[in-house]
């Protein structure tokens, strides 16, 4: 489990065809740079991570979006 990782700061989700987040990455304290660009998240859900990201993580660097190439 994900979550366990008591030192985890930076984690590259990028490329993975992720359709959801596992709820484990909100539960990362020591998390500082999140990047989950080119997944097959929906535009709602994308919105609804970010959110919750801004109010559990106010200083993650979150990198979304369609920007890198695969």
């Amino acid at each position: 489990h994900i979550r366990q990782v008591n030192n985890l700061s930076f984690l590259n989700l990028n490329c993975n065809k992720l359709y959801i987040l596992p709820l484990d990455i909100y539960e990362i304290s020591t998390l500082q740079t999140l990047y989950i660009q080119n997944n097959d998240f929906g535009d709602k859900d994308l919105q609804e991570m970010v959110a919750r990201f801004n109010r559990t993580h106010p200083k993650l660097k979150l990198c979304y979006g369609s920007k890198i190439s695969c």
